[in-house]
């Protein structure tokens, strides 16, 4: 995770969000290892133990909106600037760099964040949230 650009800087606020889910990960660790082979074994052969285990893991979810949130479509857009007579500014532009060499290196990048907020789309739905599931159901 981080930047993309080689001019671009990974703020605080981003460094903050990232420790969110590297504890997010070292939970989610803890839990597989519960519930499959260093738990008490009536923690691994039973069903209500397994989803207690499951609500557990999922907890963290909970204080999500304590930590930054940094949208990754605000790496590839911008919003458009509101004119004095214009009522919605909420119109998505491409940033603008100056050369031709700069711009087809930024649609690059654009797509490489595009590509990127994908990948944390399947993580969190599929990767996380399904094995957490299909490992504490029977």
């Amino acid at each position: 995770s981080g930047t993309l650009s080689t001019a671009a800087i990974v703020t605080q606020s981003e460094m903050i969000e990232h420790s969110f889910y590297q504890g997010l990960n070292l939970w989610q660790a803890m839990f597989l290892h519960a519930v499959t082979w260093a738990g008490p074994e009536n923690l691994r052969h039973s069903t209500m133990g397994k989803l207690f285990t499951l609500w557990l893991v999922t907890l963290p979810w909970g204080i999500r909106k304590l930590f930054p949130v940094n949208s990754f479509s605000a790496n590839w857009k911008t919003r458009a600037r509101k004119k004095p007579n214009e009522q919605d500014a909420t119109k998505s532009v491409q940033i603008r760099v100056g050369t031709e060499i700069e711009r087809k290196e930024l649609k690059i990048i654009n797509r490489m964040y595009q590509i990127k907020k994908w990948q944390y789309v399947f993580y969190k739905h599929v990767i996380l949230h399904g094995l957490n599931i299909s490992v504490a159901l029977p």
